[in-house]
């Protein structure tokens, strides 16, 4: 399991689906150009390197559009840096994606996402795609409630 030093404290690298929610989100929301991405950290209370992760899951998923920094990157602590032009180093940034619009969208209504959490979380494993299968399959239950319709 990848994990980076910040400071004095470890911040395990794991993805973060509610983080992931609330970045797409913000970006959203936001005025097009570049976003703060400590002003982020500072206003979801989150760890610095663990929205810079998620930035990056993010653009490297297709789901958001920003500036990217390739480059030097340490293999391990401490050790001799590797030149790699294709690591991503960081993301700032700027606009979602058709893609991260398509996703928010099915995970918008914090009813549907509570029950999407609810479901992944009695399967054990999941991904994105099963994230937003779930929540397309409630929002199909909902619109024949409320319509009649089943599509």
């Amino acid at each position: 399991m990848s994990n980076v030093r910040h400071h004095t404290q470890e911040v395990l690298l794991q993805r973060d689906m509610d983080l992931i929610r609330d970045l797409l989100f913000r970006l959203e929301s936001s005025d097009w150009g570049f976003v703060d991405t400590e002003g982020i950290s500072a206003e979801l209370k989150k760890d610095g390197a663990l929205v810079s992760y998620h930035l990056k899951l993010l653009y490297q998923a297709g789901y958001i559009e920003g500036q990217v920094t390739r480059g030097a990157a340490r293999r391990e602590f401490n050790e001799k840096i590797d030149l790699d032009m294709d690591y991503i180093v960081s993301v700032r940034p700027w606009s979602l994606t058709w893609e991260g619009h398509e996703y928010l969208d099915t995970v918008r209504d914090p009813e549907i996402w509570s029950k999407v959490k609810k479901s992944a979380g009695e399967i054990g494993s999941f991904g994105i795609d099963t994230l937003k299968a779930l929540a397309k399959g409630f929002i199909k239950t909902k619109i024949k409630e409320h319509s009649g319709i089943e599509l």
